[in-house]
């Protein structure tokens, strides 16, 4: 049977599948199937939903009454014609019948089907929801045309040829020079297309004024070919001509905004094109709006454990790209995203770039890799993490049903047994308990799904800053998925019940009701099964929640309760006295605000940690030693403000101010790295080509995140910062005594009374950004345990119907065994032999499956080994209470049973 040319992929999926079949019908009775499922197939026509529909409908089909074949032994020939060719399609009629008894059979056993639609329900649910977020983030395309062509080029110093294909390194990412990129752009064959974009206006922020307050949005300029390259067009106006983008000279003042400030700052206006936006006081003019959704990631660096870590790519305002002077030879300033051509490879465009690098004369590493990748980087493994912990706690849902259906057999077996009776083959009995099965695991999707909408939202509420947000929600495929999801298990635990409950002989089962000791076997291994899947996820969800307590016990190394921070921003180029005199200002207007109890500024930060490494050099032993350090611009109070404590010495003053000579405090670490078992206060450093004296050692201040180690810092003046920057960009730190949304509101206002053009970015309390920096570990903590102690309900739900099953079907030897003078504690205690046994062997499984697991996630953690002893403890004492008390509970019925009457039916 050979495919015909053209046929449709599920044509040919469907042929395949029927090939596979236990039970083989023959070339030409299969042709007739296939033939039969191609004419339902043109009847969808085009409808994706509907052919998807009939062909997973057609393959469970196939495979139900394929499997009932092979189970009652008959041989189909190229005569025979099969039940499953009825008039009104493949197996329909039948389907029909099945599913309307399933209906009725679990309609009956309302308790049974509750359990088991709930268990399912949290299963497939917690994983849908895991894989609509791997989906977003990790599957789903890019939003341009062909992305998988799209690449990122950049460059880096030999000094890193070890780690030519590292992407973990942040100094592994040099931007490019312009005349790097025209040779590129006009000589790469390997690219179709190469454009430019770099993040100018002082880091990529300049302030809009005009209308409205003045804020801060992020201004990128690029080349004219950009959106060409990205297959990206403006859903108003248009992108920019070449001759506004020129490789030498000024370009044209014209701007493209993205559509969220388009509707955010001109309220969705059509008549926004041709209108001027100030930026940065320079006047340009509107020509285009870019799709909603716009997003260009940037290079790649080293993702810190904070929100500001992760480029979501949105952009607010580009403009055209300017190369000028020194910018056009020496900066490396640009970032590139190229098309890859027909037929091209990474790595053919990796090796081209490398070549065409080398003609500027230094030997310099090309980077070129695909954009997805940069923009997924460092996630891929911590959310592979999270869904194998749901596919895990979806198979302990799988075992928990089917433990519950083999505890169902003995009531079952005598309604089997008649159908035998009746003229009913093991492979039609097979198939009728399959479609209950199936029927049930979609009731469970259809729970799962509405679980998995709810919980979506609820886990990207605890989340860190994931790319790509906006593609994660419930689309079709994650409906799809869940829908795939229910009928694979639904056939994973209907199955071997199945199949167990239809080995019995006629006689056999007419005259035997209780649970056979293969059964009873059975159960006992699935759920042992269940309770070592449990343990591994008790076991990964205690080492990330003591992971997370030690990294939250740690001292940031000041107080940030009643703490709250305002980012200032003047764009204008004032003099330094007039900066000088700004800033006392606003701290004097701040001061005076009722619930205000200190006010201070700083350049950068504790917490995400922005800032920059300089360099310090100071005389030590007659020789001139340099070092790196963290530089903080404060003033006097600052310190003091935050809680900081004074070690040595003397803190900043206002005498420090001004022309005064230079003081500069410097941190513990500092002090001990340099100066260990001596004293560094009155050493004179060198910074900037000005000399300062340490006055004063304070605390260490924990600065990017609480897990990460100390770094070296120093503290000068802010007055003499001031005085070497063109904009004014200050933090101000306030400490509130009152309602800090209220007072804030009020500080705002005092600082714009002072001047209307400064921009007030967005506030955030101390003790937030704290809690932000361990957002990740905040997050694998919470879902883990999550995880873990719904699979360790789902576990004592099993153990107790396991018990619960026995003690009904053990009541004649229990009360034969009372009647004989056998007390209650001993029966409860043979009662539970059983429970407790297949615990103690999950138990024994699941340790030594955890114990791999754990090493897999041992570089997640804190300051916890992955065989941490006490976390796999606590696992174990967890699982035994748990499993104890759900088994002692049924258990207990066996005090109740009446010998007597034991006896007499007897």
């Amino acid at each position: 049977m050979k495919d015909k040319p053209g046929s449709a992929w599920e044509a040919r999926l469907f042929r395949m599948w029927l090939r596979l079949l236990p039970t083989r019908f023959g070339p030409d009775v299969n042709a007739n199937i296939v033939s039969l499922f191609e004419d339902r197939l043109d009847e969808c026509g085009s409808r994706t939903l509907a052919r998807v529909g009939l062909l997973v409908r057609s393959l469970a089909d196939a495979l139900w009454h394929g499997l009932g074949g092979w189970l009652d032994g008959k041989k189909h020939t190229k005569t025979t014609q099969p039940t499953v060719n009825t008039p009104r399609g493949l197996g329909v009629e039948s389907m029909l019948h099945d599913i309307r008894f399933a209906v009725r059979s679990l309609r009956k056993r309302a308790l049974f089907t509750t359990i088991a639609v709930g268990a399912l329900g949290l299963g497939i649910g917690g994983t849908t929801a895991m894989f609509s977020i791997v989906d977003g983030v990790l599957i789903r395309d890019l939003r341009y045309r062909d992305p998988g062509k799209l690449v990122n080029i950049w460059m880096a110093f030999p000094s890193w040829r070890g780690q030519e294909e590292s992407l973990n390194n942040y100094w592994d990412a040099i931007d490019v020079r312009a005349v790097d990129y025209l040779n590129i752009r006009d000589h790469a064959s390997t690219l179709s297309s190469v454009a430019a974009f770099w993040e100018a206006w002082g880091e990529g922020e300049a302030a809009v004024t005009g209308e409205g307050q003045p804020e801060a949005l992020s201004v990128f300029e690029a080349s004219a070919n950009l959106f060409e390259t990205l297959g990206v067009q403006p859903v108003l106006g248009r992108v920019f001509f070449p001759e506004e983008v020129t490789p030498e000279g000024d370009p044209a003042r014209v701007a493209i905004l993205s559509f969220e400030i388009w509707k955010r700052r001109f309220a969705g206006s059509r008549d926004v094109l041709g209108q001027q936006i100030l930026l940065n006081g320079i006047s340009f003019e509107i020509v285009g709006v870019l799709p909603e959704g716009f997003r260009l990631a940037s290079k790649p660096f080293e993702k810190l454990p904070n929100a500001e870590a992760v480029d979501d790519g949105l952009r607010d305002i580009w403009v055209p790209l300017g190369i000028t002077g020194c910018f056009y030879n020496c900066a490396h300033f640009l970032q590139l995203v190229g098309r890859l051509a027909q037929r091209a490879s990474v790595d053919q465009a990796r090796a081209e770039v490398q070549t065409l690098l080398a003609e500027s004369g230094f030997e310099q590493i090309a980077r070129v890799v695909p954009t997805k990748e940069i923009i997924t980087r460092g996630f891929g493994t911590p959310l592979s993490l999270l869904l194998g912990a749901a596919a895990v706690l979806m198979l302990i849902a799988c075992a928990n049903v089917t433990g519950l259906l083999i505890g169902e057999a003995p009531g079952r077996q005598h309604e089997l047994t008649v159908r035998s009776a009746l003229g009913a083959s093991r492979g039609q009995v097979v198939s009728l308990l399959l479609t209950e099965s199936v029927l049930l695991s979609l009731m469970g999707a259809a729970l799962g799904v509405v679980l998995a909408w709810l919980g979506t939202d609820a886990v990207l509420a605890i989340a860190p800053a994931l790319p790509r947000p906006e593609e994660i929600g419930i689309s079709g495929r994650i409906l799809l998925f869940a829908t795939a999801v229910g009928i694979g298990t639904g056939l994973l635990f209907g199955v071997v019940p199945a199949l167990s409950q239809t080995k019995a002989s006629v006689g056999s089962t007419l005259r035997v009701r209780n649970r056979s000791g293969s059964a009873r076997l059975l159960q006992t291994t699935v759920v042992s099964a269940q309770i070592g899947l449990t343990v591994v996820l008790l076991v990964a969800g205690g080492l990330f929640v003591r992971s997370f307590v030690r990294i939250m016990s740690v001292d940031p190394g000041f107080d940030p309760d009643g703490l709250v921070t305002q980012r200032v921003t003047l764009f204008q180029r004032i003099s330094r006295q007039q900066r000088e005199l700004l800033v006392g200002e606003i701290l004097r207007v701040t001061r005076d605000v009722p619930g205000v109890r200190a006010v201070s500024v700083t350049t950068d930060l504790p917490f995400p940690g922005r800032g920059t490494n300089v360099g310090l050099s100071f005389q030590r032993n007659g020789e001139q030693v340099g070092t790196t350090v963290l530089f903080r611009a404060t003033d006097p109070t600052y310190v003091e403000t935050m809680g900081i404590p004074l070690l040595r010495g003397r803190l900043l003053s206002d005498a420090d101010e001004g022309d005064a000579p230079g003081a500069m405090l410097v941190s513990e670490s500092l002090a001990e790295r340099n100066w260990p078992n001596e004293s560094p206060l009155g050493v004179r450093i060198s910074f900037q080509g000005l000399d300062y004296t340490i006055v004063g050692v304070v605390g260490d201040v924990r600065q990017e995140a609480l897990g990460i180690e100390v770094q070296p810092v120093f503290y000068v003046p802010v007055a003499q910062a001031i005085a070497r920057t063109h904009d004014l960009d200050l933090t101000m730190v306030v400490k509130m005594s009152s309602d800090p949304v209220v007072t804030l509101a009020v500080v705002r206002n005092a600082i714009w009374s002072v001047n209307p053009d400064i921009v007030l970015h967005e506030a955030n309390t101390m003790a937030g950004l704290v809690r932000t920096s361990e957002a990740d570990e905040r997050f694998r903590a919470l879902l883990m345990w999550t995880f873990a102690t719904i699979a360790g309900v789902l576990a004592a739900v099993g153990i107790f119907g396991m018990t619960a099953r026995a003690v009904s079907a053990r009541a004649r030897e229990m009360g034969i065994r009372s009647a004989l003078g056998a007390d209650g504690r001993g029966l409860i205690r043979l009662v539970l032999k059983d429970g407790l046994l297949s615990a103690t062997l999950g138990l024994v499984l699941g340790l030594v499956v955890a114990s791999w697991a754990s090493s897999l996630i041992a570089h997640l953690l804190y300051e916890i080994e992955a065989r941490d002893p006490w976390t796999y403890l606590g696992a174990v004492v967890l699982s035994i209470t748990t499993c104890t008390l759900a088994a002692y509970l049924p258990a207990r019925r066996v005090t109740k049973i009446d010998p007597m009457e034991v006896l007499a039916e007897e």
